[in-house]
């Protein structure tokens, strides 16, 4: 970012345009423009002429033969931790800029929108089948976390130096689920719970279908 690209993004911004809806395009993009203090050359940015050239976009997906445009418009009234911003919208269904402009001046009355977020991490999961004993499993997996861990990381080192990878500062979360056929399973991650259930309703038709053996018999 240059220096004053820097100024203008901490330039105080003021989302509150009024009568913004009654003007006409061009004069609504000088409204945002001046309000966020951008530049002259900013403007044409808005217009759209050869934002995507053909060639980049032959580049981007397969097979193309053109490119396809949507409006883009602003959302007004918007403040969001104590700060106003004018937010750009690229959609085709009428209302939506307008509802979301107007739900924003009914906030602003209240202070606005007030946000937070978690660390961007996201959980991963292994799946360990045939286990014997799944409790002593376990434990050789926590007692192993570093080596893991480190495996992990060794394979995307440079994500690991862009400040990704595999940051170790949580304990894993494992389940398991004993008397399988196959000597149990354990499951690590978020989607335990889906395969959980998953496993468990198959493990129930098992014992469904063992019982009506033995009644057989």
């Amino acid at each position: 970012m240059t220096e004053e690209a820097g100024r203008r993004a901490d330039r105080e911004v003021n989302s509150r345009i009024e009568k913004f809806r009654d003007l006409q395009p061009q004069a609504r993009c000088e409204a945002v423009c001046t309000a966020a203090g951008l530049a002259r050359e900013d403007q044409e940015v808005f217009s759209g002429r050869d934002a995507l050239p053909l060639a980049l976009a032959n580049g981007m997906i397969e097979n193309v033969i053109g490119k396809f445009e949507l409006p883009l418009a602003v959302a007004s009234n918007f403040t969001v931790n104590g700060r106003d911003y004018l937010i750009p919208m690229a959609v085709e269904e009428p209302s939506v800029v307008a509802a979301a402009s107007y739900m924003a001046k009914i906030a602003r009355g209240c202070g606005g929108f007030f946000t937070s977020s978690s660390q961007p991490i996201m959980q991963a999961q292994v799946q360990v089948l045939r286990v014997a004993d799944p409790f002593a499993a376990r434990h050789r997996l926590f007692a192993a976390r570093d080596e893991l861990i480190g495996m992990a990381n060794e394979r995307d080192r440079l994500l690991v130096a862009l400040g990704g990878g595999c940051p170790g500062h949580r304990s894993p979360s494992l389940r398991g689920l004993a008397g399988w056929p196959d000597g149990g399973s354990a499951f690590t991650g978020r989607r335990a719970r889906r395969h959980g259930g998953q496993c468990g309703q198959q493990h129930g038709r098992d014992d469904r279908a063992a019982r009506r053996r033995n009644h057989r018999r």
